[in-house]
């Protein structure tokens, strides 16, 4: 029985204790209450956000408080704090405490009276999409870092700041290539080939279209591309083609291509050259290529027999050649077709 009454004394002291330690606490901050008690916004990069908090005084005398800001992560339900997070477990572009602007000096209400404490949220230049949750307290205290203790363990009033970066879509689309043949005829079935690749965050159907223009800048004719909404996903690389367009004039064709995509209609620019001849004009250059070669051959021929000595066998006769040795007894007078013998070289 006597240690019963000794363990209730025992019990008894603590429970006093800790009611005085912990009820003035709870009273002080009950002393003040804060409007309003939640703050939903959806912000973006570089963004400023002006708003204005009050903070009432319940009692009949002055109080003094300081502010402070502490990143929170809250239960399910969003509404009630579930911890707080220490400031250097997160960077600038994903803390919310480093966008918060509120006085931090120590502030002063009067009996049953209130203040209003502007609040700015100022956005980074690479903010992180995504929730971003934030305590902005306001706890009675005569030095700063007793205010900032009672903070962290919950014993001040205050309201809870929701921030939602929405995520910055990004829509590009990147020409690799764009290739045409370099030379085209009537009968070719050739095509303008653009190979398209998604660098962007979202899907794109681009459209637009190849003008094509001969050598003296007149346009010839344009042709639609991607008729069929062709879908490109993001980091997909397609191909999309268009057949050449026959022509009857002969030179150099300039082709321009031009697409756009995105809700900002994003434009895509490109140029290629390449020869058209029709067949009539590659049948005649085959036909020089080929009759060039036998005219010139059949007049080599020609002017040879032209410019030849002509032989008749019937007239050729002969003539008879006789050693002359000169002795006044000869026969024989010497003639113009004797081989002199003794005449040396």
């Amino acid at each position: 029985m006597k240690l019963f009454k000794q363990s209730f004394y025992i019990l008894g002291f603590v429970s006093l204790f800790l009611t005085g330690l912990i009820w003035p606490r709870i009273s002080l901050a009950a002393d003040l209450s804060v409007s309003p008690l939640i703050i939903d916004q959806t912000v973006t990069e570089r963004d400023v956000i002006n708003r204005e908090i009050t903070v009432k005084n319940n009692t009949n005398r002055k109080i003094l408080f300081y502010a402070a800001v502490n990143e929170i992560v809250l239960d399910k339900d969003g509404e009630t704090i579930k911890e707080f997070v220490q400031a250097a477990m997160s960077d600038r572009s994903q803390s919310i405490t480093s966008w918060i602007e509120i006085t931090r000096a120590r502030q002063e209400v009067e009996p049953f009276g209130e203040v209003k404490i502007p609040l700015i949220v100022k956005t980074g230049p690479t903010v992180v999409p995504g929730e971003y949750r934030a305590l902005v307290s306001f706890t009675p205290a005569t030095k700063r870092n007793a205010a900032e203790a009672e903070a962290l363990a919950g014993l001040s009033s205050g309201v809870i700041l929701r921030l939602s970066v929405a995520g910055q879509l990004n829509e590009a689309l990147k020409l690799v290539s764009f290739k045409s043949p370099s030379l085209v005829t009537d009968s070719d079935g050739k095509n303008f080939v653009l190979t398209l690749e998604n660098t962007g965050d979202v899907p794109v159907s681009p459209t637009g279209e190849v003008i094509v223009y001969n050598h003296r800048g007149e346009e010839l004719t344009s042709l639609t591309l991607n008729q069929k909404d062709q879908l490109i996903k993001p980091g997909e690389q397609v191909d999309i083609s268009t057949p050449v367009p026959k022509t009857t004039n002969l030179g150099r064709n300039k082709v321009m291509l031009a697409l756009e995509y995105g809700q900002q209609k994003a434009a895509v620019y490109d140029t290629n050259f390449y020869y058209s001849v029709p067949l009539f004009y590659l049948a005649l250059a085959v036909l020089v290529l080929l009759l060039v070669p036998l005219l010139l051959t059949a007049w080599i021929r020609r002017f040879a027999r032209v410019n030849s000595v002509h032989y008749d066998n019937e007239e050729a006769r002969d003539i008879p050649v006789f050693v002359n040795q000169t002795d006044q007894n000869d026969k024989f007078p010497t003639s113009d077709n004797d081989i002199n013998l003794k005449n040396n070289p």
